[in-house]
């Protein structure tokens, strides 16, 4: 566990850095304005413009000047914004190109709550959608031909432009100058101090990595969102753009996952603070874990993720800065550094070379568990989908199986990560609760995917060969033993329970994932292309001898034409001999890879791809060329007749 003078020290610090904490003191000072900067619902972008620092760079000075001198503004809106002028923007449509109107209703409870957990919820919540909406109003700018004249841009250009992809993060988003001359300066200043760079106000990535506590958001800063999000449509609206979502991704494959594990049981409030598992939070984490707590018995499942997924991150990185004795700066928020995220934590070395203890305190399960839910291309990517509005979300109360079970499986993994000690790893104990994660094997690791899909072919290759051509073989079983003192005849005696066993034995291979070589995925691929090869021989040559034997046994063929069906008839049952070896090879590589001497593997891979593509051509009715097939069988019996590297 954390030693007790940093567990006071780490308690009673905000994971704030002091220059985002003084922009947020600037906020919550001041004075009710005389002048009035709202109209309704709208922000009344003139009087807001004379408040704005000029010359924007961008710059630490210029986020600052304009922070301290738009508390006004600030502090007018949430005076003067009201749940009827909500509702009458509702109504009026103008939150429609961001918002449906059932998040809405969310957005307002939230907003007018009182809440300091609400204040944090409006900020997960609204942040997604915001984002979203932001590309799909840039891509409607670059394709609609009625803002070309605007943006000064001919056709072709505005044609290559729709190709570009949109950028994917809310701070590059606001930056774009299609954007600016659309929304004007006012506005896209706005945002730019919202949710733009970490030297901004930044409070989506306050948010959703983890950073901020309740009490910490200004009050007044929510009304503004809301109000801006408002005047946003109202451009929208007076210009009639016309905006069209683009595809969303999907977070299903959280159902692979769920399908992996045991069945979770999840502690009480009461079960979690008897096992003294929330000793070393911070009071605004232990505040946010028993909310979330709260909201799963309750079957808030969405709001239950929305705090779920940057509470995790907070506690992870907590433990990261605790096991690697890094400087405590490491746990908050900085304007002018990285912020400590999942890709370092997850990183194998430190910045200064030394080696990440989190991943061997945390355990290769857990840590295959995380590299699964937020990091592998293949996988859910949970948070990044989530976080950035890729994925349409229910709205409350309703929530989705998908939800569902990410809600359950995030939650588990806080509790976890909770109850693994710093010192001594996972603590001793038999309840089942804190074993289910330690054994998980990874899913969506680009190894393990072409692992499964060459085993996949291996097996349908090895299947083809037993049950098409009659061939002798040696009895193969999982533990890669030879029998020698008893052959088969395939259509006496091969029984395809034996192939099954074979088959689940190959399929369950799963080599170890953190951290892997790269050359790792070539050489994965490299086999998956011999497997290709080895069966497009295989039915080549099952093909020519079909054919060739009828024409045989009709007495149609010539001299010449004898003596290389004589040939084959000689050469064939190496052939089959030899593919059934390879693939044999095949399977103790996939089996020993975590072992294996990638480069010289994939040489011997090189030696064997060349010769079996060799071997499909030339057994093909078109070549049917078997006195050259001999010499490749031959050389790929040397290939495989050498002595393994490792």
């Amino acid at each position: 566990m954390l030693s007790n003078s940093l567990i006071f020290e780490f308690q009673k610090m905000s994971f704030l850095s002091p220059y985002i904490q003084s922009l947020f003191f600037s906020l919550n000072t001041g004075f009710d304005p005389e002048q009035k900067f709202i109209k309704g619902i709208f922000l009344d972008t003139e009087s807001i413009s004379s408040l704005l620092p000029p010359g924007y760079n961008g710059s630490q000075q210029w986020y600052s000047q304009a922070v301290s001198d738009l508390r006004l503004v600030f502090n007018d809106v949430k005076k003067n914004l009201t749940k009827d002028l909500v509702n009458s923007g509702i109504k009026e449509g103008v939150f429609s190109w961001a918002l449906p109107d059932a998040v809405m209703e969310n957005i307002l409870e939230l907003l007018f709550s009182g809440s300091d957990l609400d204040l944090i919820e409006f900020i997960l919540l609204i942040s997604p959608y915001l984002e979203r909406s932001l590309g799909n109003l840039v891509q409607a700018l670059l394709v609609s031909e009625s803002n070309v004249g605007d943006l000064d841009v001919c056709q072709d250009s505005l044609n290559q432009r729709t190709r570009v992809q949109i950028p994917s993060l809310m701070k590059d988003l606001v930056c774009l100058p299609e954007l600016e001359l659309f929304l004007g300066e006012t506005l896209i200043r706005l945002l730019q101090i919202l949710v733009g760079s970490p030297l901004s106000l930044n409070v989506r990535n306050l948010a959703w990595h983890g950073f901020l506590q309740p009490g910490e958001i200004p009050p007044n800063l929510p009304p503004v969102i809301v109000s801006l999000i408002a005047s946003i449509g109202g451009v929208i609206k007076d210009k009639s753009l016309t905006i069209n979502s683009r595809s969303l991704n999907s977070i299903d494959k959280i159902h692979n996952i769920q399908e992996s594990l045991p069945q979770l049981i999840l502690y009480t409030q009461t079960e979690l603070e008897e096992e003294s598992m929330v000793e070393s939070l911070h009071p605004g984490q232990k505040l946010i874990l028993l909310s979330i707590l709260e909201s799963f018995h309750e079957r808030r499942m969405l709001r239950c993720l929305l705090f779920a997924l940057p509470l995790l991150e907070s506690i992870l990185r907590s433990k990261f800065v605790a096991v690697n004795s890094c400087t405590i700066r490491l746990i908050t928020a900085e304007a002018t550094e990285l912020y400590t995220k999942f890709t370092e934590m997850f990183s194998p070395n430190m910045e200064d070379g030394k080696r990440n203890l989190l991943i061997e305190h945390l355990g290769s399960g857990i840590m295959e568990l995380f590299m699964d839910l937020f990091v592998l291309p293949e996988g859910p990517r949970l948070r990044d989908r989530i976080s950035h509005g890729e994925v349409d979300l229910p709205s409350p109360p309703c929530s989705g199986k998908s939800i569902d079970e990410a809600c359950s499986i995030v939650l588990h993994l806080i509790l976890n990560v909770l109850h693994i000690d710093q010192e001594n790893g996972l603590k001793k104990t038999t309840s089942s609760k804190w074993t289910k994660f330690l054994h998980y094997r990874s899913l969506f690791h680009p190894i393990l995917i072409q692992n499964l899909d060459t085993s996949n072919r291996l097996v349908a290759t090895l299947f083809r060969i037993f049950k098409s051509h009659k061939i002798t073989y040696k009895s193969l079983t999982c533990d890669n033993k030879v029998s020698t003192d008893s052959t088969f005849s395939l259509e006496e005696s091969f029984k395809e329970e034996n192939f099954a066993d074979f088959s689940k034995c190959l399929l369950a291979l799963k080599p170890a994932i953190l951290h892997r070589p790269r050359d790792e995925i070539e050489l994965v691929t490299s086999v998956g292309l011999v497997v290709d090869a080895a069966t497009l021989t295989s039915n080549n040559a099952a093909v020519t001898l079909q054919y060739k034997s009828v024409d045989f046994l009709a007495k149609k063929m010539r001299s010449r034409q004898r003596a290389t069906y004589g040939r084959m008839m000689e050469t064939f049952p190496g052939l089959i001999q030899v593919l059934f070896s390879t693939l044999q090879f095949i399977h103790l590589l996939l089996r020993n890879l975590n072992s294996t001497s990638h480069k010289l593997y994939l040489k011997r891979l090189k030696s064997l791809l060349t010769n079996l593509q060799n071997l499909a051509s030339l057994t093909s009715l078109e070549k049917n060329k078997w006195e050259v097939v001999l010499v490749h069988i031959i050389q790929i019996q040397e290939v495989l007749e050498m002595n393994s590297p490792d």
